[in-house]
């Protein structure tokens, strides 16, 4: 865990981000109607160096990714851009976990610098991929949290 609102720290180099509110009624109630939940975002680079930060020279990857809570009720995909950037909107209240299936298994180090620029990847699971553990929460205000600095750097090997 990065802070107490959000678990993911994914990489955005060029500051491209922050925390996301969306409104909700209370931490007791669910979200109003018209409520449409947080957004998770981050960037998935090649981490030529295998530092497990991202450096100015290291290119994004485009990336199919999958969105998975834990509890089995909410899945999305989205795919990440020419600059490896990628967003999950309307994500509800709940425990994820942010999959990228073709990656490589040799992941960067994860957590291990400035948390807008590492990476996140926590372990690779054979047929699964690189996992990046996330939450969307309620504050104390009733809003929705989340984390839109997520990293994944990975290298292919060679």
């Amino acid at each position: 865990m990065r802070k107490t609102i959000g678990v993911l720290s994914m990489v955005l180099a060029a500051g491209l981000g922050g925390i996301a509110l969306a409104p909700a009624a209370s931490a007791n109630q669910a979200a109003p109607t018209g409520a449409t939940g947080a957004e998770i975002a981050g960037r998935i680079w090649f981490d030529a160096d295998l530092n497990g930060q991202q450096d100015p020279d290291e290119d994004g990857i485009p990336a199919d990714l999958e969105l998975v809570s834990l509890s089995g009720n909410h899945r999305d995909n989205a795919t990440a851009d020419e600059n490896g950037r990628f967003s999950f909107t309307g994500v509800p209240v709940g425990d994820y976990e942010v999959r990228y299936a073709k990656s490589s298994p040799l992941i960067s180090p994860s957590h291990v610098g400035n948390p807008r620029t590492d990476s996140d990847f926590t372990e690779y699971r054979e047929g699964v991929g690189a996992i990046i553990p996330t939450s969307v929460t309620l504050d104390s205000n009733g809003e929705l949290v989340s984390d839109q600095y997520l990293g994944g750097g990975f290298h292919f090997g060679g």
